[in-house]
């Protein structure tokens, strides 16, 4: 299974869009015309789909990074965003090999870090003898989540349960918080950390492809999942639901269990059957959301 998608719910899905095509190089995946919803395509195939949330004043705070390559790129980076008007702190050395920099993505909530790695993953090149630098460090994808829960022990307790997360790094602040947790989903890093006291609420939405969406559905609610949409299938080969984990996070679950050709997608959208799948899916999400302002 892997984790394919990372959904954001944002005030301004224009806003957020265009800042996101035109500052990392993301494209519209669908031309829909729809104003609640943009699914950008990134050039590693990752996707983010931004949704509108009901109440602009509902936080939505999410942490997703980008690596650019070198310190110089870093740089350029900051100085055209700052240009263009965004509010961050000059680039500098993390304690943990990077080079970066933080700001909060226009008509959002969600943070995004901009960084290159400086040393933390070095590679020995046999045939020519010299040392590079993996910029993408190993096993990471170019969009890793980043969630920021209250409980991170318990969380990675659930997410075992119900998706066989393996633990890779907890590490412990001084108070016995965890300031940085890492567990595989998939072939997947989903990183963590626990929330300060006076922090809001900041759950995450995500989708997870998996081999069985209908035994990994029944497992997270064994954990203590509560189901918010059902399983359904849809028209273009995806079997799935969506269940929301006692953390307060969204997981799309799916199964890819057919491939379908673009015209017969079409044509399957026509029918009732599958019109009324996608009408739940926008009420049970809507419901659910709407519940928590």
């Amino acid at each position: 299974m892997r984790l394919d998608h990372v959904n954001l719910t944002v005030n301004d899905v224009e806003e957020a869009s265009a800042f996101l095509k035109k500052h990392f190089g993301y494209t519209d995946a669908f031309d829909d015309n729809n104003a609640d919803i943009s699914v950008l395509a990134g050039e590693d195939g990752m996707h983010i789909n931004l949704m509108r949330g009901n109440n602009p004043t509902y936080p939505k705070m999410f942490h997703i990074g980008f690596d650019v390559g070198t310190e110089d790129e870093v740089k350029a980076v900051y100085e055209r965003l700052t240009t263009d008007g965004i509010s961050a702190r000059p680039p500098a050395n993390s304690n943990w090999g990077s080079f970066t920099f933080h700001f909060t993505c226009p008509g959002s909530n969600f943070i995004i870090e901009v960084a290159c790695e400086t040393g933390k993953s070095s590679t020995y090149d046999h045939s020519s003898g010299m040392h590079y630098i993996q910029r993408v460090p190993k096993d990471y994808g170019s969009v890793t989540p980043y969630i920021i829960v209250r409980g991170v022990i318990p969380f990675i307790e659930f997410l075992k349960q119900a998706f066989d997360a393996v633990e890779r790094v907890i590490g412990t602040n001084e108070d016995g918080t965890i300031g940085h947790a890492e567990v595989w989903i998939g072939n997947s890093v989903v990183q963590m950390f626990d929330a300060k006291p006076d922090w809001p609420d900041t759950p995450a939405f995500l989708t997870l492809y998996v081999e069985d969406c209908d035994t990994t559905h029944q497992r997270a609610l064994e954990a203590g999942a509560v189901s918010i949409t059902e399983l359904s299938t849809s028209a273009w080969g995806d079997r799935g639901s969506r269940i929301r984990d006692p953390f307060g996070n969204i997981w799309w679950i799916q199964t890819h269990i057919e491939d379908v050709a673009d015209d017969e997608s079409a044509r399957r959208m026509q029918k009732e059957a599958y019109l009324r799948d996608m009408e739940i899916g926008v009420e049970t999400l809507d419901r659910e959301l709407k519940s928590r302002v």
